[in-house]
């Protein structure tokens, strides 16, 4: 994630802006803290990498996703899970077909 942030041409074969689009960071199990911190950036979400809820959040994203769900299709969910510490409600995310 940092090398994408301090040189996104290394990892991009386009500017995404020149075609109409925008980065986007995909939040998997294989993701880290910055690929967290990032999304929560992008939603809004002012987190510090010491901050004790990427832990959780990041924790709860490699449960589901082990568990069948997958978070690189559903943005939704991927910001519902990065959100719900601060609620009690349950993270929703698309189930893989069995």
């Amino acid at each position: 994630m940092a090398a994408v942030e301090q040189a996104p041409q290394t990892f991009e074969h386009v500017d995404p802006a020149t075609v109409g689009g925008e980065q986007r960071i995909l939040v998997s199990e294989l993701s880290g803290k910055g690929a967290v911190l990032r999304r929560a950036r992008d939603i809004g979400l002012q987190l510090e990498g010491d901050d004790q809820r990427v832990a959780v959040v990041l924790k709860r994203l490699k449960e589901r996703e082990h568990s069948g769900y997958h978070y690189e299709a559903a943005d939704g969910s991927t910001c519902c899970c990065a959100t719900s510490w601060r609620r009690t409600s349950r993270c929703s995310a698309s189930r893989a077909s069995a």
